[in-house]
């Protein structure tokens, strides 16, 4: 069966403004997440952005807080932000990830 929903004026208005901001909010994630990602910050480029209202929230992982501060800071950059929501969490890199440094015995007794 095939059903037909008619809106009024005022109902169509409503939901264009609705679709207005919610296309908004994606442009402003959008360019926020482009922003990050064009960062020389590795860790940026995997952080998601959602966006409501000027209000965007930064959520994943970076490695150090360092990272997490320049995320927060280069999203307050972008035109139409009025605050960020710092959700990021820091995880330390593991132990593989580490570079392993190691020293010769044989310069150390050089040096004696």
């Amino acid at each position: 069966m095939l059903t037909t929903t008619i809106f009024t004026f005022d109902q169509i208005a409503i939901l264009n403004t609705l679709e207005s901001d919610r296309s908004a909010d994606e442009e402003l994630a959008r360019r926020v997440f482009l922003f990050l990602s064009t960062r020389q910050v590795g860790d940026l480029r995997r952080l998601s952005v959602t966006a409501r209202d000027g209000r965007v929230r930064l959520s994943g992982r970076v490695s150090s807080f360092y990272h997490r501060q320049l995320a927060v800071s280069f999203a307050r950059k972008v035109a139409g932000v009025l605050t960020v929501d710092d959700q990021i969490t820091v995880v330390a890199p593991s132990r593989k990830s580490r570079p392993t440094v190691r020293v010769s015995t044989d310069l150390l007794s050089r040096s004696a």
